[in-house]
């Protein structure tokens, strides 16, 4: 029978989870059975019943239980309630220390933490067994602690516990999500920018069902303040109206309608931009027609327009100007994209004719999966490497926010991102070698960097994109055909074995697709402009996961690097088997 594993951990380290639980239900047999039944709250929660009960539940069933470790998890009362039963109810625990979360310290030989003083007893009981996750190593190293508990079935014998309050119900209403969200959004409604952003910022950095909404609420209330700004500054109210365009576009929300406490919509919906009722520029919209000198100019402009007009018309050649048809202009030559003159080799992209997929289902794809249409575009031929993204880095773009979207400038000041994560590492670092360590946030950083200096529209291709640019029009289950061959990418799947990402050329030739794109099985995941959970495309909309495609050199099992297989990451996440490939349309 598959051991029971239930796995405990924070959601803010979903990503990095999500990976290791998909590699452990990936894991089968001599008989094709799965070795391990993971419970996780993500697929086994149902909705509609009591949270806690189930968690509850889930520890009760559980023959092992995972701490995933990470200092976020170590603080979090919900992670310590779930330990703190788990423990009463004698179950063996395996701390797995997430990547990122401990150094190697040269002095001992051994790999080692900065928070030792936040580790719970719990785990400090269970130091022999504390895993450190270090690429495909962790499995075998679990499957021993495993067996070592399992070779005393009477050491861990069940013991009754009374079931544990929910670590939700805090007694201080103050921090109640509900609560909070209630003053957050009246604050908000009373113009109290700073409240309202400093209440969300709360539940948008806890577990709550509104840290969605509250992400969202925190962009709006932002933008919402500029044309406040705008209002008040004299010599910048004639933008007004434009951006308040831009602003409403974002609307309606699940959440509200329409956010307008000072009532613009009032004074601009339903009037040309920069334009009175009757067409006409209004007279505040320009603030040097205020002044006495600023009168006179302005009726200069008019008297001397009008002139020229009545020149133009009443004059011979006027009169031929205005009834004859100019001839067509020639049309434009076809010029190469200038992205091709900006990075350096080996980049190009590949042409993309108009086709459908059909996803698989999951998140906002329903059951039974979904077929799409896809208008044609241009792809990448090879994820952006190294020596590309340096390009970035010489235009000092972690330091240009116009850049960065709103919730990714938030993230890149916070954590105080200089750099991809293992920019100075030689393991990572080789020139032709895929970027890895950059977050979604990055990625689009980076893609609108390059769309305003190539004047392109460069951005990360769509799931579908990216799923059409992978199959071809057969629908392939991989990029080369229907069966896998492990000798045509990087992967870790047997008898392969990978600890490192390869040149970008390295397998080209071998594993393309059927329009020649290189690498879109292993080597690295691939960040996708999509939302997981509703399938949005907008780069400013603060969502829970992007989509991921293409597996990499870590992943052991098969499917992973099926041409329709479907990963979601948190956007903010910087993990050394994750990249990302451009897109142009």
């Amino acid at each position: 029978m598959p051991k029971k594993l239930f796995i405990s951990y924070r959601s803010l380290d979903s990503a990095k989870v999500d990976m290791l639980v998909a590699h452990l239900r990936a894991i089968k047999d001599t008989d094709g059975t799965a070795l391990y039944d993971v419970w996780q709250d993500k697929t086994h929660i149902v909705s509609g019943q009591n949270w806690w009960d189930q968690i509850v539940d889930g520890i009760i069933g559980c023959e092992f239980f995972l701490f995933m470790l990470s200092k976020d998890a170590v603080q979090s009362p919900i992670c310590a309630a779930e330990l703190s039963y788990a423990r009463k109810r004698n179950r063996p625990i395996v701390p797995i220390v997430l990547e990122g979360e401990f150094q190697y310290n040269t002095d001992t030989g051994k790999n080692d933490l900065a928070y030792w003083e936040l580790i719970p007893q719990e785990l400090n009981d269970m130091q022999a067994q504390m895993l450190f996750y270090e690429g495909a190593s962790w499995v075998k190293k679990l499957e021993r602690s495993l067996a070592t508990f399992a070779a005393a079935p009477q050491r861990w014998a069940d013991i009754k516990a009374t079931k544990p309050q929910d670590p939700r119900s805090a007694n201080d209403a103050t921090n109640n999500p509900a609560t909070l969200y209630a003053r957050a959004c009246e604050a908000a409604e009373k113009l109290d920018i700073n409240r309202a952003e400093t209440l969300f910022l709360k539940l948008v950095n806890g577990d709550s069902r509104y840290q969605q909404y509250a992400h969202e609420w925190v962009e709006l209330l932002r933008m919402y303040d500029h044309l406040l700004r705008l209002e008040a500054d004299r010599y910048l109210v004639f933008e007004l109206p434009d951006e308040w365009e831009v602003y409403q576009r974002l609307f309606p929300k699940k959440f509200i309608a329409l956010f307008d406490p000072k009532g613009f919509a009032g004074r601009f919906n339903g009037t040309p931009p920069n334009t009175d009722a009757a067409g006409r520029v209004p007279t505040q919209t320009l603030p040097i027609q205020t002044s006495p000198v600023g009168t006179r100019l302005a009726v200069f402009r008019s008297w001397f327009l009008a002139s020229i007009r009545s020149t133009i018309q009443t004059s011979p050649v006027g009169t031929r100007l205005a009834v004859s048809t100019p001839p067509a202009p020639p049309p434009p030559k076809p010029t190469k994209p200038r992205s091709l003159d900006l990075l350096p080799a080996p980049f190009a992209w590949i042409d993309i004719p108009a086709g459908e997929v059909t996803l698989p289902e999951g998140g906002y794809v329903p059951k039974g999966g979904q077929t799409f249409d896809v208008p044609t575009f241009k792809i990448a031929k090879y994820p952006l490497t190294n020596t590309q993204f340096a390009t970035f880095m010489k235009a000092d773009g972690y330091n240009q926010q116009k850049w960065w979207t709103v919730f990714g400038w938030e993230q890149r000041q916070k954590d105080q991102w200089t750099e991809p994560r293992y920019w100075q590492d030689a393991k990572w670092n080789g020139p032709e070698h895929p970027v890895v360590g950059v977050s979604w946030f990055e990625a689009v950083a980076f893609c609108q960097w390059l769309s305003e200096t190539a004047g392109e529209k460069v951005m990360l291709a769509t799931e579908q994109q990216w799923q059409r640019a992978a199959q071809g029009d057969k629908g392939l289950t991989y990029p080369w055909g229907s069966e896998w061959d492990g000798k045509r990418c990087n992967n870790s799947v047997k008898p392969e074995s990978s600890n490192q990402t390869t040149p970008v050329r390295q397998y080209e030739g071998r594993g393309d697709s059927p329009y020649r794109v290189v690498d879109m099985a292993g080597n690295v995941w691939e960040w996708c402009l999509t939302s997981y959970n509703d399938g949005n495309s907008e780069i400013n909309s603060n969502v829970e996961y992007r989509v991921l495609r293409g597996g990499s050199w870590i992943n052991y099992g098969a499917d992973f690097f099926r041409a329709d297989y479907r990963l979601r990451n948190d956007p903010h996440i910087r993990d050394s088997s994750g990249g990302f490939r451009l897109a142009f349309s």
